[in-house]
């Protein structure tokens, strides 16, 4: 039996978790889970597999890093001496990660603080996890992309951006070519059920989606936003109708290609996308 990987996302005060296993090639996701807490799952997780944590964006720096075209070494050694560069304190204080980004030899590299890390362990109770060295973390925004990157449908060469709400924080990724190109997270604690909290939540995405767009032209990538996705809490028709008119190339919900879920998988279709970042947690 292929080892399993299991994705364990936090969402306001739930804990929502994906597992999946590989087949020959073949990606099999056998269980979605969104009540953790009252669930065999921390049994089945003793047994075999291994696990990844969502890391709050608020919690992650971001760096982008551009290397020369002359460069010849370790990637991940030249990479981490110019994030090492840039702090003030000790990097055994910090965890670092990494992600190509399109344009030749570019990277987004992500600090996260070690003591939140232990947090979120401790949170989620899996201490024990990392003491067999089976766990480890990546930023809600990255795993946003990674899960629309593996699961998603309708996928096309163009720019498009991703938005998933949970609690007070929407996670953002930027996909084009079928690669993660940027990220970001857009704070918000209006209501989204009034039509002035609706508005004000678009207009901060429009300004946030703005911003970044202008960052990603510096870097190479020049073509105008193909497309908005929305996922996550809050998300209804009416919020998708007011953030239209901020984005008129076109805004709507996420779909998941429905092949990659095994027949004993109970969830709806419609909550699926609930899941996109616990999917992108659990693809190696």
């Amino acid at each position: 039996m292929s080892e399993r990987h299991t994705g364990i996302d936090l969402r306001g005060n739930r804990l929502f978790a994906a597992s999946l296993r590989d087949e020959s090639g073949r990606l099999i996701v056998d269980r979605l889970v969104s009540d953790f807490g009252t669930l065999d799952v921390q049994r089945e997780l003793q047994v075999d597999g291994t696990v990844t944590l969502a890391v709050p964006d608020r919690l992650v720096m971001v760096k982008r890093i551009q290397l020369e075209a002359s460069f010849s070494g370790s990637l991940e050694d030249r990479l981490h001496f110019e994030l090492v560069q840039s702090l003030l304190e000790s990097e055994d204080t910090f965890h670092f990660d990494y992600l190509p980004v399109e344009g030749e030899n570019r990277y987004l590299a992500m600090i996260v603080r070690r003591e939140h890390l232990a947090e979120i362990i401790e949170r989620y109770h899996l201490e024990w996890l990392r003491t067999e060295r089976r766990l480890s973390f990546r930023s809600r925004s990255v795993a946003l992309g990674k899960g629309y990157l593996t699961f998603g449908a309708s996928q096309d060469g163009d720019l498009t951006a991703l938005a998933d709400l949970a609690g007070e924080t929407a996670s953002i990724c930027f996909i084009y070519h079928r690669r993660i190109v940027d990220i970001a997270a857009l704070p918000f604690s209006h209501e989204l059920l009034s039509d002035a909290g609706r508005e004000r939540f678009a207009v901060d995405l429009k300004t946030l989606v703005n911003y970044r767009l202008s960052r990603l032209f510096e870097a190479g990538v020049s073509v105008p936003l193909g497309r908005m996705l929305l996922s996550g809490d809050g998300i209804d028709d009416d919020l998708l109708r007011v953030t239209q008119a901020y984005f008129p190339a076109g805004v709507d919900r996420p779909r998941l290609l429905d092949g990659y879920f095994s027949a004993g998988v109970e969830a709806a279709h419609e909550t699926l996308p609930l899941y996109l970042v616990a999917l992108g947690l659990a693809v190696n």
